[in-house]
Parts: C-alpha cells; structure tokens; sequence
C-alpha cells in the first residue's frame, strides 16, 4: 500500500478522501520541478512517486508550505478551508 493509500485509509468518508487526494496532488504540484506539455498539464506526474520522493529527500517542510499558501493565496476562502 502506498503512503498515500495508506493515510487515506484512515478516512471513511470518499468525499473527505477527494478532498485529500486533490489538496495533497495541488501541494506536490507547486513544488514539482518536472515538465509541462503544451497545455499546461504535467508531464510523467506520479502522485504516489512524488509522495514517495518528498520523504526521501531532506526537505525545508516549513518553506515547501509557505510556497503553497502563496500558490492558493487568490483561492476562493472555502475551497482553502477544506485544505
């Protein structure tokens, strides 16, 4: 089971599960440094693969949250309070 698997599994709700899934995807995105292809859309993005590496590297956890509060900051309220 992944880490992500893993943690959702704590959760019985599949809306809070959605919720999860597409904040955690939006948070891996805004530090992703791989390619785009023409449309804007990621290039070889693996959710479970970035997860995975995120742990493995050392990480500045403090820096990576600040750069995505900045990335939501224009986000409507409510959909940041799910977050």
């Amino acid at each position: 089971m992944s880490r992500l698997e893993e943690y959702l599994s704590f959760y019985t709700s599949k809306g809070t599960k959605k919720n999860y899934r597409s904040f955690l995807r939006k948070y891996f995105l805004t530090l992703w440094t791989g390619e785009y292809d023409e449309k804007g859309k990621p290039i070889d993005f693996s959710l479970d693969d970035e997860i995975e590496q995120y742990f493995q590297e050392e990480r500045d956890y403090d820096a990576d949250m600040r750069k995505f509060y900045v990335s939501v900051k224009d986000y409507a309220p409510k959909t940041t309070k799910v977050w």
